[in-house]
């Protein structure tokens, strides 16, 4: 009421809900501690995710966040084996002759177009698979794992 008797209407607030909304933090981090045994499943078949952690991480890979932050790491890779050259390091050299299949790869993945979640996984193991370079890493079939993961993205 004011000072003259009137009443003031006050605008109603919206109440927000208490229902959590998207995923629980459990399965989100159930998610984060298996995300490559995830990947491997989804690489193999992504058609019908077998539970919500599969279902999850389908949808992160999906995401263009996701799969903007996969071709950064495919061109820091590229970058990475022509700094340090064929000679340096087996795996660059493998890296660098599949540099055509890794760039159309990054390139795919950059696109707005829809991709199936089987090629992001595979391009997703791919990346943890040979992100480093690591010279005592076996990274022979670079190049045919790149066009696989390519070929898979539809």
């Amino acid at each position: 009421m004011t000072a003259a008797g009137e009443h003031i209407e006050l605008p109603r607030v919206a109440r927000r809900s208490l229902a959590p909304t998207g995923p629980s933090l459990a399965l989100r981090l159930r998610v984060r501690l298996t995300r490559a045994r995830l990947d491997r499943d989804l690489a193999e078949d992504a058609r019908r995710p077998r539970d919500p952690a599969h279902a999850l991480r389908a949808r992160q890979l999906a995401s263009a966040a996701v799969r903007w932050d996969l071709a950064r790491a495919l061109d820091g890779t590229l970058d990475l084996a022509e700094e340090r050259g064929p000679v340096q390091a087996r795996p660059a050299a493998d890296v660098l002759a599949a540099r055509s299949a890794l760039r159309a790869l990054a390139g795919r993945l950059r696109s707005d177009r829809p991709a199936a979640v089987q090629g992001i996984a595979r391009a997703a193991l791919l990346v943890a698979r040979y992100g480093d370079l690591d010279p005592d890493r076996p990274s022979s079939q670079v190049g045919a794992r790149a066009a696989a993961a390519l070929r898979a993205m539809g």
